[in-house]
């Protein structure tokens, strides 16, 4: 039997003190209620008015949920995760699918403007460059809460929790995997809300109000930062749309990038001299738990972000080859160009092998070639070299560059003889977003001339920001085609 365990945050607001104009303020309590195979962990923000005890409140809402209450020891950093998330961004996918959701304004206790608060402070989250979660809007909806995999934002009648409730944000998750399944947003119609509320008076601000509730159903819980958007106090009146640091932190560790390899070139086409270049691709997971990840073939010479992508299952601690890559996961003959690989993990050993027929019959010869991690890529501020570069009636060197992002990226080259006087220095045409290109014959093509040249280097950068390439040279031998692989 699957087991699932409900999550009810009953919002937080914001952080900023009651001024004296105001009678009340926010505070939050949480507990847990356990029914069976299933549980639900509760997380009240209560409005307090002044002069009250704030105490018996929280004890009053936590008997009026059935939850038993629960204590927090501090914990380091300030924010604190609830350790569930939507599963969507932790299957390898270099592109998931945002969670959506969607608003009913049956209720709404202010006029006009609800659509767009309600997707700006979805976007907020979405907005987050170091974490891969998203949420979108996607409209209007009669619908109300309800485990129906529509994540609804309502104004519900009779008000169905406590009094004291400003919000609440059920999420409903598996209790084995963790992996969120739905959610729900409740807005309590008795809390005057507001999309400009003035400064004094208990007017909440409805689209912090929502901040707040949609880190919830993201997966965070209270923070102990004042100033953060999850802080567990708050009060009434204008506050930030904008997420604090401790709210960036939070998102990116519970939704971190998924780990990211380009392959920069693989083949299964002809080459010069009677070659025909083949691909295989090894995976290796060295991890203690299963993997899940994708690979995309990006293609030569063109935005790379519509190839064709497969997706992978890998048990820890094993290993498979993909025999002629392009053309036995991809389909594809004729083609080369450079593979993306992400996973929801990074232990990951990924190599290929690019070979031909050739030397004694029955016979191969080729070079391997390294996935390129993160950490392996040409990045903005942080140029590398390659050396032994040659070209001569005995050899040639070609050039692969493989942009890693989905932007356009400018790359800068400067070559140097061996005596380090610049041959050639300048900048390739910018690259579209993924795009991978082959220089064939790099330093005739970089000096403009053929002129026999030993031992040059290449040192090659992005004045781009954010920007990342993998990049490596084949020096090739004229007479057999046998490559050899120059990394940076």
């Amino acid at each position: 039997m699957r087991r699932f365990l409900a999550l009810s945050a009953l919002a937080l607001v914001v952080t900023s003190s009651a001024e004296a104009e105001r009678s009340s303020r926010l505070t939050c309590v949480s507990g847990v209620r356990v029914n069976g195979p299933t549980a639900t962990l509760v997380h009240l923000t209560l409005v307090v008015p002044d002069g009250a005890d704030a105490g018996q409140i929280g004890r009053d809402a936590l008997a009026q949920a059935g939850a038993l209450p629960l204590s927090s020891t501090g914990p380091s950093p300030l924010f604190v995760l609830s350790g569930h998330r939507w599963p969507q961004f932790f299957d390898g996918n270099p592109r998931p699918a945002p969670v959506t959701d969607l608003y009913n304004p049956a209720g709404q206790t202010f006029t006009g403007g609800a659509d767009a608060a309600v997707a700006a402070a979805g976007q907020t989250w979405t907005d987050v460059p170091t974490a891969t979660f998203a949420l979108g809007f996607a409209g209007g909806t009669s619908a109300g809460k309800g485990f129906d995999s529509l994540n609804v934002v309502s104004w519900p009648s009779p008000w169905p929790n406590s009094v004291s409730a400003v919000a609440v944000t059920t999420t409903t998750f598996n209790v084995v995997t963790g992996f969120i399944f739905d959610a729900d947003v409740e807005l309590n119609r008795n809390s005057v809300m507001s999309l400009d509320p003035p400064a004094s008076g208990d007017v909440y601000d409805f689209q912090r109000v929502l901040l707040h509730e949609f880190g919830h159903l993201a997966g965070l819980d209270h923070s102990l930062a004042p100033g953060a958007v999850m802080y567990a106090f708050g009060a009434p009146g204008p506050q930030s749309h904008t997420l604090a640091q401790d709210d960036i932190n939070a998102l990116s560790t519970l939704y971190p990038p998924p780990a990211t390899w380009i392959l920069a070139s693989s083949v299964h086409a002809g080459g010069a001299n009677g070659a025909f270049y083949t691909t295989d691709l090894g995976v290796a997971n060295y991890g203690s738990t299963d993997a899940s990840f994708t690979m995309q073939f990006l293609g030569n010479n063109q935005d790379g972000r519509t190839g064709p992508v497969k997706s992978f299952t890998l048990a820890a601690g094993k290993s498979v080859l993909y025999s002629d890559v392009v053309s036995s996961v991809f389909g594809l003959s004729g083609a080369f160009g450079s593979i993306r690989i992400t996973a929801n993990a990074p232990s990951l050993k990924i190599s290929s092998v690019t070979s031909t027929p050739g030397g004694v019959p029955g016979g191969t010869f080729g070079s391997g070639i390294p996935a390129a991690s993160a950490s392996d890529w040409v990045v903005n501020g942080t140029p590398r070299a390659m050396t032994m570069l040659r070209e001569d009636t005995k050899n040639r060197t070609n050039l692969v560059v493989a942009n890693a992002t989905e932007s356009g990226l400018d790359v800068s080259y400067v070559l140097q003889a061996n005596d380090g006087s610049i041959l050639a220095q300048g900048a390739l045409p910018t690259f579209a977003p993924l795009e991978m290109r082959q220089i064939n014959r790099v330093i005739q093509n970089l000096m403009g001339s053929p002129a026999p040249v030993a031992n040059a280097t290449l040192i090659l950068s992005t004045p781009t920001a954010g920007g990342a390439f993998a990049a490596f040279c084949s020096l090739i031998d004229n007479l057999t085609n046998d490559p050899r692989t120059l990394l940076p």
